[in-house]
């Protein structure tokens, strides 16, 4: 049964910001932590003010939700200069079996979509509170929106045309503060008060395990190629055997020679650009980093070589980094698709 959860967090006034400015997150796990958990809570915070405001728990007294789930992010008025941190948890009981975490912001007056996966090698993984699990490693889990999905990307297949993004709560712009929800006897409950603004809007809605297509005015998963959107993992650097972790954020589009993407390596303190290369055989993708920005006193390696191989899974990649003039492999690691 379809549950739908609309959480209004407005500042107080009204909503006069552009309305088409949220975040559509789709959150699926892998079989071990289906198998192993019975409901999923979320949390929300606004990390936009001097400290940190919680907006959405609901942990407490949470509905029922199943997987694979789907809820969108919309900001108080508009203001895309916002951030959030989202926290998804698969549960059975009190224990936390799985928890993923998001940390990012909006693209103003667009629609974007970014993908959360709780993974087997996660189970009763813990991990603070601005890492998430990817791979049974703990990495950061901010995550840049310019490199998540748009609706521009959304294409129609043989089966089916692209559906509009999803439309905002129709009280959106007029009502206070408060949570709205059906009840069992399908009246709607009361909206809990607050004295105090927030941060973000919340529209929350279930998926049947089924598979069922979500209706007309949700939004659509965007169809991108093969390597486009954020990815995420640990890799291993085989002279020194150190793990690090990647984060790879990879467009649509781009001409031999353009810029494709952009990659950071936290714990490294270094990240930049990536520039397409001509295409080899059996690779989906291979491309040269150029470091914009890298610590002084733990200097990264510029201008390595990334290819990018295909795996059984369409949400995983193998990524291969060698040094420049370098036919050997120097690290690497198999990266989770986030959106």
């Amino acid at each position: 049964m379809r549950r739908a959860l609309v959480l209004l967090l407005l500042v107080l006034g009204g909503c006069s910001g552009d309305e088409a400015t949220r975040v559509v997150v789709s959150i699926d796990a892998e079989p071990q932590v289906k198998a192993q958990s019975s409901d999923i809570r979320l949390v929300v915070t606004d990390l936009s003010g001097d400290a940190d405001r919680l907006v959405h728990d609901d942990r407490e007294s949470p509905p029922k939700r199943t997987f694979p789930h789907q809820l969108t992010l919309q900001p108080s008025e508009g203001d895309a200069t916002r951030t959030y941190r989202l926290e998804v948890r698969a549960v059975m009981g009190e224990r936390a079996v799985a928890t993923s975490r998001l940390i990012s912001g909006y693209a103003r007056g667009e629609t974007r979509f970014v993908r959360v996966v709780l993974e087997d090698q996660c189970i009763d993984k813990p991990c603070g509170t601005d890492q998430t699990c990817s791979a049974g490693m703990c990495v950061d889990a901010r995550l840049d929106v310019a490199g998540f999905g748009t609706a521009a990307d959304a294409a129609p297949d043989s089966t089916s045309v692209p559906r509009q993004p999803p439309q905002p709560p129709a009280d959106a712009g007029t009502s206070s503060t408060g949570v709205t929800e059906p009840a069992g006897d399908g009246a709607a409950r009361e909206p809990a008060k607050s004295d105090a603004p927030d941060a973000t809007a919340l529209v929350d809605s279930g998926v049947a395990d089924t598979g069922a297509a979500l209706p007309d005015d949700d939004a659509p998963a965007p169809v991108r190629s093969p390597v486009t959107g954020a990815w995420a993992g640990t890799a291993e650097q085989f002279n020194t055997r150190a793990t690090w972790a990647v984060t790879m954020a990879l467009s649509s589009a781009a001409s031999v020679g353009d810029q494709v993407g952009t990659i950071e390596y936290p714990g490294l303190g270094c990240g930049g650009i990536l520039r397409r290369m001509a295409d080899e055989p059996a690779l989906l993708l291979v491309m040269r980093e150029e470091l914009t920005h890298m610590l002084a006193s733990r200097p990264c390696v510029d201008r390595g070589i990334i290819r990018l191989q295909a795996t059984t899974e369409s949400n995983r990649i193998v990524w291969q980094w060698y040094p420049p003039a370098s036919s050997q492999v120097g690290a690497s690691a198999t990266l989770l698709q986030r959106f």
